[in-house]
């Protein structure tokens, strides 16, 4: 009897080490393992790609802010306060300013998407070499059970993951905040509040 637990204790299964676990966690927790997958060495070569993007990213959200105050400014130049059509060259150089900025406040994601394409393959591809050097260390049971197919889809769904957790994060949700922030300093300057 020395040896026997008490009736009522918990009995502690031994701990599986090749079961598949979820990553619950949250969208922070998410955002963290992203920014630490992209902070690890073997993507330090695309560290001035990311940099890149990410001045290209603020950049075109600047010039989506402005363009329409450089339009705004043609217009007023066009018919000024007193009614009389002003000289019509320099509406049309304002509004042709204006426009120019607005292309490229629209061509700049794609130039930002076709630069940071590779760094996102890569750091697919860093995440699914973990991943797959993670399912060779587990146990033989682990593989004679089958389970490796679902394992495979949990690896391909992660991926796929990874990388729409990058561009939405950090070029959809990102520059979306920026735009309403300058947006809204713009309108206070414009309306002295």
């Amino acid at each position: 009897m020395a040896g026997m637990s008490p009736p009522n204790a918990a009995v502690t299964a031994p701990e599986n080490h090749d079961r598949i676990d979820s990553a619950d966690g949250g969208l922070w927790k998410s955002i963290l393992r992203i920014l630490k997958l992209l902070a690890r060495p073997e993507l330090a070569k695309w560290r001035p790609v990311m940099a890149l993007a990410v001045v290209i990213t603020l950049a075109a959200s600047i010039l989506e802010v402005v363009s329409p105050l450089v339009m705004g400014h043609a217009i007023n130049q066009a018919v000024p306060e007193g009614g009389v059509a002003a000289n019509f060259a320099t509406a049309a150089l304002w509004l042709t300013y204006g426009l120019t900025l607005r292309f490229a406040a629209a061509a700049m994601p794609q130039v930002r998407d076709w630069l940071f394409s590779p760094v996102s393959q890569d750091a697919q591809r860093v995440a699914s070499v973990d991943a797959f050097g993670h399912s060779l260390a587990l146990s033989l049971g682990f593989h004679q059970t089958r389970r490796t197919g679902a394992l495979n889809r949990i690896i391909e769904r992660g991926a796929s993951a990874i990388d729409y957790l990058i561009r939405f994060l950090a070029f959809n949700i990102g520059p979306t905040l920026v735009r309403l922030v300058l947006a809204s300093v713009a309108l206070g300057i414009a309306y002295d509040i």
